[in-house]
């Protein structure tokens, strides 16, 4: 297995790509294991799984030269229980990469340092938006140097939408300059996606937002998937991410 340094994460909280600002972060997935031992268990306790949880950690670096700095973002969550949604990619963040996504609430925000060093600070955000554990997928879009018009993402075999299991869509726009940006899912059975079926219709994006998106299997014999964005303005960002849970 190949090791990487990390330094080109990406992360977004929701519509705030907070990667510039930031040059740490971690991601901590649990899921404690429950003391439901009995009289009769004798000679060794019986555990069962409790309900999961998950916390990211995000070191940031305050900057004053700026309107936009990571305090004026955080402090927008303070006293709230609107949960926002984060998303993580470990790498680099480019289309195909592993990103992991989940709606958390603002949990904590610390900040300061000593003299001659840099301001910094530590943003926790815990999970609570009721949408189960921490979602794991790919980007299937993320045109980092925005985009300027329309076009379809690459598209991907991830396999059938079965019974028992969600398609999610993750949109972090970040960055729309005038227009409006429409972001939709299609599949298909075959890779050429020549006659693909709109499965997740994003709906019109002109302001700055995240959109979470889910889909109940079933979906039948279509096992390629991408994404199709349209757009009118001057220049949009967005990422785009999918999983099938």
């Amino acid at each position: 297995m190949a090791k990487y340094v990390l330094t080109d994460c990406k992360i977004y909280v929701d519509d705030y790509n907070i990667s510039g600002d930031s040059n740490s972060g971690t991601l901590e997935l649990t899921t404690p294991a429950l003391d439901a031992s009995t009289f009769s268990s004798v000679t060794a306790r019986t555990k069962i799984p409790g309900l999961s949880e998950m916390k990211a950690s995000i070191g940031v670096l305050y900057d004053a030269t700026t309107a936009y700095i990571p305090d004026d973002e955080i402090d927008t969550w303070k006293g709230g229980m609107t949960a926002k949604v984060v998303t993580i990619c470990p790498t680099t963040g480019a289309t195909g990469e592993v990103a992991y996504s989940f709606k958390g609430l603002g949990a904590s925000y610390s900040q300061g340092g000593s003299v001659g060093e840099v301001k910094k600070g530590t943003w926790n955000i815990e999970g609570g938006g009721g949408t189960g554990p921490a979602v794991r997928g790919n980007v299937i879009s993320n045109v980092l140097a925005g985009v300027t018009g329309n076009g379809n993402g690459t598209s991907y075999e991830y396999g059938l939408l079965g019974t028992g299991h969600t398609l999610y869509s993750i949109v972090h726009l970040y960055s729309i300059d005038g227009g409006s940006l429409f972001v939709n899912i299609y599949s298909d059975d075959h890779a050429g996606m020549t006659s693909s079926t709109i499965r997740i219709t994003g709906g019109e994006l002109d302001e700055t937002t995240t959109v979470w998106q889910t889909l109940a299997g079933p979906v039948a014999t279509d096992t390629w998937w991408r994404s199709v964005y349209t757009y009118d303005g001057t220049l949009a960002k967005f990422v785009h991410v999918m999983a099938i849970v």
